[in-house]
């Protein structure tokens, strides 16, 4: 069980730059405040994957999903929402998805597949 105060945060991203830099110091920052994150790279090698990222998410409190171009195109970041958002409508709002769009203007409508999440 969590300490009161301490949240744990799933970040999803795209492995490219300059998302994996952010995606990295938003975690070293919250590491820093004594939150938890879950990020894919500290993932052990051969862990299950289709098991881990679910899991993951289930525990999460906030799930920070960093919006590229290249991430709203992949479909690994779009299952992690699909995900998030259906975990968030059966527990009472969590986890709570906080997107953060990079280089992605507001003006910019999001593919269908991220976008027609609901």
């Amino acid at each position: 069980m969590l300490k009161e105060g301490i949240s744990y945060i799933f970040i999803s991203y795209c492995h490219q730059e300059p998302d994996h830099i952010l995606a990295h110091t938003f975690a070293n920052a919250l590491e820093k405040a004594d939150h938890r994150v879950f990020i894919d790279t500290d993932m052990q090698w051969g862990a299950d994957w289709v098991k881990e990222i679910p899991k993951a998410l289930e525990s999460c409190h906030y799930f920070l999903v960093l919006l590229s171009p290249e991430a709203a195109a992949s479909e690994m970041v779009a299952e992690e929402i699909k995900i998030a958002k259906e975990l968030s409508h059966h527990r009472d709002g969590h986890p709570v998805i906080l997107p953060i769009r990079v280089r992605l203007p507001f003006s910019d409508r999001l593919p269908y597949h991220i976008g027609s999440i609901r």
